[in-house]
């Protein structure tokens, strides 16, 4: 990720990719996004294993423009950044079988416009991360203020079908929900358990409720999955570099995505709620449930 002449910081990239911080390997998306890391670099394969997973790639870059990119209803990027920037990451874990839409917006800035405005977005697929962005396109979007008769505020939907579906249980699992008071109740007890865990430090309840997640990782990311004793050695690691403060559930918001079969949970405003502080740094991530067979889970 390049970020020259930034002046507006608010921006999210809810992507994959090979994670410095223990904390975010594990809690991914849970995981699923953060600012800092190269993107560009291919997720780690297992000792003496080969990457066979077809890997599915978005890359964007813009500049004096604001942008909202979703994949299936999955925010992958939004806010509000005044660049230029360029960002590429792996996005296995949104692309599910048969047809898939990005939705693309483009909006300006507030104020006088400047010069240079432009928006570029490509959906590319290889088998590696080096080989997807310079492999076959599935989507792809150029505007240019100085070449474009089109004016902004713009937004554009693309559709593609993968020949080869990263693998995954959640899409034929998870339930297709109505953001109700049922949905709402379930998925704040979800939350509510996840915050005691995490606060108490109980790694039993933790292993229980991650690990569906972090096998779900291993399918799209490797083609196969973590036993169980990998999970629970995750969480003993996670808990040992982090600390958690009690989750504020009365500022929550529910979103619904993916076709109605995930729930995004946030704080207000699209804001991270789950917090972690640790290392040098603290830690945000983005928080994503489902309901399979009448239980409530992390999936992403």
């Amino acid at each position: 990720m390049t970020r020259d002449k930034a002046k507006r910081i608010p921006c999210r990239h809810v992507v994959y990719y090979t994670l410095g911080s223990f904390f975010l390997v594990i809690m991914a998306s849970l995981v699923a996004g953060c600012l800092p890391g190269d993107l560009l670099a291919q997720p780690e394969s297992k000792p003496g294993t080969a990457t066979q997973i077809p890997y599915h790639m978005v890359s964007y870059k813009f500049n004096e423009v604001q942008a909202e990119i979703a994949i299936n209803g999955v925010p992958v990027l939004y806010g509000e950044y005044e660049g230029p920037l360029s960002y590429s990451g792996l996005i296995n874990m949104w692309v599910k079988p048969g047809k898939n839409v990005v939705t693309v917006r483009v909006m300006p800035l507030p104020g006088p416009q400047k010069k240079g405005q432009f928006f570029e977005l490509t959906v590319s697929v290889g088998r590696s991360a080096q080989a997807a962005i310079n492999g076959p396109k599935l989507a792809q979007f150029r505007w240019k203020s100085e070449e474009s008769r089109e004016k902004l505020p713009l937004e554009k939907i693309f559709k593609f079908t993968p020949l080869e579906p990263p693998p995954s249980e959640l899409w034929t699992k998870a339930e297709v929900l109505k953001l109700d008071e049922e949905t709402r109740k379930g998925a704040e007890e979800c939350i509510e358990r996840l915050s005691k865990a995490l606060v108490q430090r109980d790694v039993e309840d933790l292993t229980r409720l991650l690990e569906f997640r972090l096998r779900e990782r291993d399918r799209w990311l490797h083609g196969e999955t973590e036993k169980l004793a990998d999970v629970r050695k995750a969480v003993e690691e996670l808990l040992k570099d982090a600390e958690f403060q009690p989750v504020d559930m009365g500022s929550l918001e529910m979103h619904l995505v993916a076709d109605g079969q995930l729930v995004w949970v946030t704080g207000k405003g699209f804001s991270r709620f789950l917090k972690g502080k640790g290392g040098e740094s603290g830690t945000e991530v983005d928080v994503y449930l489902a309901r399979m067979e009448g239980k409530w889970t992390l999936a992403r």
